[in-house]
């Protein structure tokens, strides 16, 4: 049976994903903030893909994968977007393989609720789990802000009218403004848009109080301190300070047949008159995803990712070819490629991608002051969390790695063939060494520049001290000066018999001037011996 009579024979709607064509559509498709699901059938010869299938496809899914190896698909890649709202769709795909309730109950929460309000909170929190026919890992994955695009303040006023024509419009603009204004309120302040961003939970007092699916970006300390909702801003405690990076949590699951199942969480969008800026958004954080849907087809779609260097984008894609020219089950290096994902790694090691980077130099720029104390403290503590962030990458792998082994055998379909558990040890080696030790690099940067700020304020003050002391030094070496002649002044001006009148003025001038002569030598000889002094401490 050709294969898109088996797919018709199930009533579902595939198409050849290795005509450009298709490629092009399912690469739009990836784009589309409003795409539910997509799924991806393929094997050594021929690739198939569908999308938005709703819960009635369910059934016919799952069935026509039990004919795949007929068809040549040896791997079937689901990728499922706002999981939440497609629960009865999620558990049926996921009812064969015998998760547990409580991983069942992550997996279809909402963002930053519910059993990923942790993952919320504690952004190097992760998960491992393993079962008899699945492997399941979720993660935080951070995205640089300064690759994101933002509505100016014309589009913004502009297409503020479009979003009041329905109650579900006018929630999702209040969400996405609030979104936008915590970002741009901060982009006048620093040019490197150093915000706060985690998912959103109403704040106690605001005038918006529903709850949102969406990730929002909250405003960062400066701001919130001297907000009326500063107390019930539940986000910055002081335990916890988050990279001022954009963070979605991903769940990629691996099972026995096959099949491997990625759960994304949303990323904010604008809505209606932003399309352009969230599409453009859309490239930037589903960036790695396209990268592999592109090398499940034989008509690669040419790169459209701006990088310094081509070349990087070249040798990445080339390398993700191996899943498609892989004989039998590629799970296990699906599973790798889209947790790899080498660009934010890459661009944290060689550009310097966090805006940690960009706001120590702008410090080191600037006369050392007391605020730049409280700012390099600030930088300290979310970097101290981004390290926490690819140190919990680097659990994860060997939690797959070791864990692996002890909970399948060697004929198992979900133990890791080498060339998948190679490179896995290698992106764990890369992560260590590259983008942790980068990330510690700063911290002694910063740490350093502290100690620096601290001396060059101490040493500023100590000169200013010095100098106050200088003058009063003078000021009391005048006042030696005039003390003796006061003295001689009162003795000829006192009216006592015996004293009065018998004193002529030459016997005045000759005793003033003695009292001057003595008053000099007397300094000068203080003088001496302070300097004496200095030298002997000195020593």
């Amino acid at each position: 049976m050709e294969t898109s009579a088996h797919y018709k024979s199930y009533n579902i709607d595939f198409q050849c994903l290795d005509q450009r064509h298709v490629l092009e559509q399912a690469d739009v498709r990836v784009l589309d903030p409003s795409l539910a699901n997509l799924v991806v059938d393929y094997g050594p010869n021929n690739a198939w893909c569908g999308w938005n299938f709703d819960v009635g496809d369910a059934g016919n899914l799952i069935e026509s994968w039990t004919q795949s190896d007929a068809q040549g698909f040896k791997t079937r890649w689901i990728m499922l977007f706002n999981a939440h709202k497609q629960q009865e769709f999620v558990l049926r795909l996921l009812d064969r393989y015998k998760l547990s309730a409580r991983l069942r109950a992550s997996l279809l929460s909402a963002p930053g609720e519910g059993n990923l309000e942790i993952a919320k909170r504690l952004w190097h929190w992760s998960s491992v789990e393993h079962g008899d026919k699945f492997r399941a890992v979720g993660y935080n994955s951070l995205f640089s802000l300064d690759q994101l695009n933002l509505p100016s303040d014309g589009s913004k006023n502009n297409a503020e009218g479009s979003h009041t024509r329905s109650e579900t419009r006018k929630r999702e603009a209040g969400e996405t403004r609030r979104w936008w204004d915590s970002i741009s309120s901060k982009i006048q302040q620093h040019s490197n848009k150093s915000v706060l961003p985690t998912s959103e939970t109403p704040r106690q007092g605001s005038h918006v109080n529903r709850r949102s699916p969406t990730v929002n970006i909250i405003k960062p300390k400066s701001q919130t301190l001297s907000s009326k909702d500063a107390d019930g801003d539940k986000h910055f405690s002081g335990i916890h300070y988050h990279p001022r990076m954009l963070r979605l949590w991903m769940w990629i699951i691996v099972t026995d047949d096959g099949t491997i199942i990625s759960i994304h969480e949303p990323f904010p969008v604008f809505g209606m008159g932003y399309e352009e800026l969230d599409r453009s958004n859309a490239e930037h954080i589903r960036r790695n995803l396209r990268m592999v849907l592109r090398c499940l087809s034989e008509e690669r779609l040419p790169l459209q990712v701006d990088t310094p260097s081509r070349d990087i984008d070249v040798a990445i894609e080339e390398g993700a070819l191996v899943v498609r020219k892989t004989n039998g089950p590629t799970g296990d290096l699906l599973l790798y490629y889209l947790f790899d994902d080498w660009y934010t790694t890459w661009g944290i090691v060689v550009q310097r991608a966090h805006p940690y980077s960009k706001d120590l130099n702008h410090i080191k720029e600037q006369d050392p002051q007391l605020v730049h104390i409280d700012k390099l403290h600030d930088i300290v503590r979310r970097l101290a969390s981004l390290k926490r962030i690819y140190q919990s990458y680097e659990l994860v792998l060997e939690r797959l790695l070791q864990e692996g082994k002890a909970f399948f055998d060697e004929n198992s379909p979900l133990t890791f063939r080498p060339v998948a558990a190679s490179r896995l040890a290698r992106l764990k080696y890369r992560i260590r060494y590259l983008a942790i030790t980068e990330i510690e690099d700063c911290e002694l940067e910063t740490q350093g520049l502290i100690s620096l700020t601290y001396n060059r304020l101490n040493f500023r003050e100590t000169r200013a001290v010095e100098k106050l002391a200088l003058l009063s030094l003078t000021l009391a070496k005048v006042t030696i000066i005039f003390l003796p002649l006061s003295l001689i002044m009162a003795y000829f001006s006192m009216d006592v018999e015996g004293i009065s009148g018998q004193a002529t003025k030459k016997d005045f001038w000759i005793s003033a001037g003695v009292t001057l002569f003595l008053t000099f030598c007397f300094l000068l000889l203080i003088n001496r011996l302070s300097k004496a002094l200095e030298r002997k401490g000195s020593k």
